[in-house]
């Protein structure tokens, strides 16, 4: 990666797992790819459009801003930690949103299922 901003060299680095002023190995190269591109920004565009999205505030990995939300507590308070203890601000957010997995019922799943099978 190049760039001559001393915060963008720090974020590459921290994702990557570089210590020091070392050049990148290929192994650090393909840990930056795979933290950075694909888990925090393919995984998050991806869960914003069928899951839900915590709030419209550029987030780079923090717990607090442009993270996805599944709308199911234990699942999004294991993420990124107790949702009911956030400020009004952030609960009220109009970006804020809960898509597919609130939705899902799973009593109709299983009876067209069974349907399906039997």
């Amino acid at each position: 990666m190049y760039s001559a901003q001393e915060s963008h060299i720090g974020a590459y680095k921290e994702w990557a797992g570089i210590k020091g002023d070392q050049k990148p190995t290929f192994a650090q190269n393909l840990k930056f790819f795979w933290n950075y591109q694909v888990i925090h920004m393919y995984w998050r565009y991806f869960m914003w459009n069928f899951a839900g999205r915590q709030n419209d505030i550029q987030g780079h990995g923090g717990i607090l801003k442009g993270n996805w939300i599944s709308g199911i507590k234990g699942i999004d308070e294991m993420r990124l930690g107790p949702q009911d203890q956030l400020a009004n601000g952030m609960k009220d957010n109009k970006a804020r949103n809960t898509f597919l997995f609130p939705s899902i019922d799973f009593r109709y799943c299983r009876n067209d299922l069974a349907l399906q099978t039997g």
